[in-house]
């Protein structure tokens, strides 16, 4: 009896496995089921087949396998992968990136491929003076935009910057404008100001905070940190240093 049921047991099963598609057949997988589902851990992608659509974690998978919704994980040109999500970025506060450098309205130079630039008053992403300055008719609410320190503040979260401004040209770590060593040193704020100001007593160096363009000794930084126009000073071969650190450099090298 028992080898009867047995038999016809496997019977069954092998007439139903003729009778009817398997899953693999009709091309449903376990991957392809999984890529239906929203990711559970933030993870998407590639080996884990997980799709960020739906995700409380974001929409984006971006080229690493991660779900955001921020620039790394939403843009085409960072590698954001359009088969497990949305490849483009959130509206952020009522507004929408822009794609193409134009702004106004609704579309911001913040949060796309334009993130850190200024919408000039004309609509256009950029980011010299005449797109950034609030003077010059910079949109803040559209992007980044700067404005000459009006009371010797800078950096930081403020808008202010000590470029132009009457307190000095560089801006310190603390967030203050000035031209000497303690502003224009190691420690200044480049993104407020230049980071150098000219050499007022012949000395050049970033500990220093100065330069030799435009100072008045030269316009070559030797290698033992001193300003002069002669082949001491100049040559690259003793020793004359440019660094590239910040604009502008400590000087100049005109001689091999």
């Amino acid at each position: 009896m028992r080898h009867f049921t047995y038999h016809l047991v496997m019977g069954i099963l092998a007439f139903a496995m003729l009778v009817v598609p398997s899953l693999a057949d009709k091309g449903v997988t376990t991957s392809s089921i999984a890529s239906l589902l929203p990711s559970p851990d933030g993870t998407c992608g590639g080996k884990t087949n997980y799709t960020c659509a739906n995700s409380i974690i974001g929409n984006c998978c971006s080229s690493y396998g991660f779900c955001g919704s921020t620039t790394a994980f939403c843009l085409p040109s960072h590698g954001c992968q359009p088969s497990f999500g949305s490849c483009s970025l959130p509206p952020i506060n009522g507004t929408t990136p822009s794609t193409d450098g134009i702004c106004g309205g609704s579309v911001t130079c913040s949060g796309g491929m334009f993130d850190g630039y200024c919408c000039s008053s004309y609509g256009f992403c950029g980011t010299t003076d005449e797109f950034c300055a609030i003077e010059a008719g910079c949109q803040p609410k559209l992007g980044k935009c700067t404005q000459v320190s009006p009371d010797g503040t800078c950096g930081g979260t403020t808008v202010n910057i000590c470029t132009g401004s009457t307190f000095g040209i560089c801006c310190s770590e603390a967030g203050w404008c000035g031209s000497t060593p303690e502003f224009c040193g190691l420690r200044c704020q480049g993104q407020a100001g230049l980071c150098l100001a000219p050499s007022v007593d012949g000395t050049c160096g970033w500990e220093r905070g100065y330069t030799c363009l435009g100072s008045q000794y030269g316009e070559c930084c030797s290698s033992s940190g001193w300003c002069g126009n002669t082949t001491e000073y100049c040559s690259i071969a003793k020793g004359c240093f440019t660094s590239g650190i910040s604009n502008p450099y400590l000087g100049v090298c005109t001689e091999p």
